[in-house]
């Protein structure tokens, strides 16, 4: 049995839009089931750009891989309504949606190519808000939770 690497990149590993403006975004710290410090919880904007880069060494190599946006939604969430997305809910009290798949084929230790993936959500006429952000997972696609 081969083994192969899972990677997860925290919400403060993420560059997203607005980030730092609290009226747009709070940092929370000790979320309640949170492997992170920290979680970005949205107050309200009108489109999402969440990106996220990984250095392929930090990956297996020769590997098909997922990555999945990993969040909840708490009770005064607006313009999460319709999904296009199937999402579903995991074993750790999350819910994720997967955002797509690539195949790694650097991965040495001495492969310094990075892999930048990245969510983006405008409609121009429905706010957002109530989005809590723990961060994207990369998974080899064979491995399920």
């Amino acid at each position: 049995m081969e083994w192969k690497k899972c990677y997860m990149l925290g919400a403060r590993r993420l560059s997203i839009e607005w980030g730092d403006t609290p009226k747009y975004w709070k940092w929370i710290p000790n979320w309640k089931q949170s492997r992170f410090f920290e979680v970005a919880e949205l107050g309200i904007v009108w489109w999402l750009d969440i990106k996220g880069r990984v250095e392929t060494s930090m990956l297996s190599p020769k590997t098909r891989y997922a990555a999945y946006f990993v969040y909840k939604l708490n009770g005064e969430n607006n313009g999460f309504e319709e999904r296009t997305q199937q999402f579903r809910e995991r074993g750790d009290g999350w819910m994720e949606v997967e955002m797509g798949e690539f195949f790694n084929d650097g991965g040495e230790e001495d492969d310094h190519r990075v892999w930048v993936f990245s969510l983006f959500d405008f409609d121009g006429y429905t706010t957002k808000s109530g989005l809590v952000v723990e961060g994207i997972e990369l998974r080899p696609k064979a491995i399920d939770r």
